[in-house]
């Protein structure tokens, strides 16, 4: 029997260290899975990341594009406006000088008449 438990301790031995290999094996294929797991990871956080990044960007843009496009059109309103008042201003002014102009022309086509008595009518 202790010839027997001889040759099972040593088929043991055998097993265990070709176990042991296999398990280092085991053990280094894990590892570089997980290395290469976490290579995977870093590499999608990082572009997740630029994602954000670009996004953020495109926004600001968009931000940016709106306001100058908003403040160009208050820009042309304000220059409609004045354009209008000058506009009005001018005929305004146009309207008086026609209307001095009238008035004067009026007067001086006609000779001032002198002062009489109002007409009787005669009985």
């Amino acid at each position: 029997m202790g010839i027997l438990g001889g040759l099972f301790k040593k088929k043991k031995r055998r097993g265990s260290s070709s176990n042991a290999g296999a398990a280092q094996a085991a053990q280094a294929r894990a590892a570089a899975q997980a290395a290469a797991a976490k290579r995977d990871m870093e590499m999608r956080m990082q572009r997740m990341r630029e994602e954000q990044e670009r996004r953020r960007r495109e926004a600001e843009e968009r931000r940016r594009r709106e306001e100058e496009r908003r403040r160009e059109e208050a820009k042309q309103k304000a220059e409609a406006a004045q354009k209008k008042t000058n506009m009005m201003l001018m005929i305004g002014g146009g309207v008086v000088a026609l209307g001095i102009g009238a008035v004067v022309l009026m007067k001086s086509g006609r000779p001032a008449m002198p002062y009489a008595p109002p007409m009787q009518i005669p009985k």
